[in-house]
């Protein structure tokens, strides 16, 4: 055996963990090598100043390093505990935010909407443009948006009920045209905007005007007057009643 081959096995032999032939044959070479027999030496001083440690160490002292090192573990577990807390309370925050801030951006078009509606039942009111086509029957109306818009309207006269058909315009409303049939209740004008898409269900107040608004077979429908909101409550219900939808053109 050489030195390349010797020296790799020297802490098994010094620890004999080496069967008995192997640990002959690194002995005879230890034996006959100054070199190695030197690093032998040194390795087993090492290992016997290390045991002689451990045995003169105190018990107290040793007990005082192990409770230092579960301290550092202990700490470290909590530094990690910390921070996964810390980043799920982090992400908590975020997801509150976006949700305030979807909820916030959802009011903020409900209430540009409305600012829109109101101000066309308004300019209609004042600059003489209330209708397009005057005539409370429903066959002269209904024909005059063919082709002027890509959906029809199923217009009604409701006048029994004290909703009389004036007419109907065309407008633009939440960037699509838009139907208008005009109804007058009493002595207060009611605007029915109606345009394909969906808007929630809600009634609002803004600047004294009442507004109605909700969908039906993908349309959006919105009242507006000063009427009041009951007033509407009911035209609504007698749009509804009466099948008053609009559909897409086909």
């Amino acid at each position: 055996m050489d030195c390349r081959e010797a020296q790799p096995l020297f802490d098994a032999y010094l620890d004999r963990e080496l069967e008995a032939g192997l640990s002959a044959s690194v002995a005879e070479h230890v034996d006959s090598c100054p070199n190695c027999s030197a690093i032998v030496q040194r390795s087993g001083a090492l290992g016997a100043a290390a045991r002689d440690l451990r045995q003169t160490v105190s018990p107290v002292f040793r007990d005082r390093v192990r409770s230092a090192l579960r301290d550092v573990d202990e700490s470290r577990q909590t530094r990690t505990l910390r921070f996964w807390r810390t980043g799920a309370i982090a992400a908590s925050l975020l997801a509150c935010a976006a949700i305030s801030l979807s909820v916030l951006s959802q009011r903020h078009e409900q209430f540009a909407l409305a600012d829109q509606i109101v101000a066309a039942h308004v300019r209609s009111l004042m600059a003489d443009h209330l209708v397009d086509v005057r005539s409370s029957n429903q066959h002269t109306v209904k024909p005059w948006f063919t082709g002027r818009v890509d959906f029809t309207a199923d217009v009604r006269d409701f006048a029994d009920e004290g909703f009389t058909l004036v007419g109907g315009r065309l407008d633009y409303i939440d960037h699509h045209p838009a139907i208008a049939l005009v109804y007058q209740h009493d002595k207060h004008t009611i605007n029915a905007f109606t345009w394909p898409g969906d808007i929630p269900r809600a009634i609002e107040t803004v600047n004294g005007f009442h507004i109605k608004q909700w969908s039906d077979a993908g349309m959006s429908w919105c009242l507006v007057s000063d009427a009041g909101a009951p007033a509407l409550q009911q035209l609504h219900e007698l749009i509804e009643e009466k099948s008053l939808t609009s559909t897409p053109a086909k």
